[in-house]
């Protein structure tokens, strides 16, 4: 698995707490939708070669 630097790490962090924070601010979808779509995204992020 490729590791992730931890610049790349915090950027990564805080990218999906912004992302979180504006789907509950600004919803777009239900909110089950919303964790669906977040947690996909999170795990592209710590787990970029798809060890997950």
């Amino acid at each position: 698995m490729p590791e992730v630097d931890e610049e790349s790490r915090g950027l990564a962090v805080e990218v999906v707490v912004r992302l979180t924070v504006s789907h509950i601010v600004q919803p777009v979808a239900p909110p089950e939708e919303s964790a669906r779509r977040i947690a996909a995204i999170t795990e592209r992020i710590a787990y970029p070669g798809g060890g997950a």
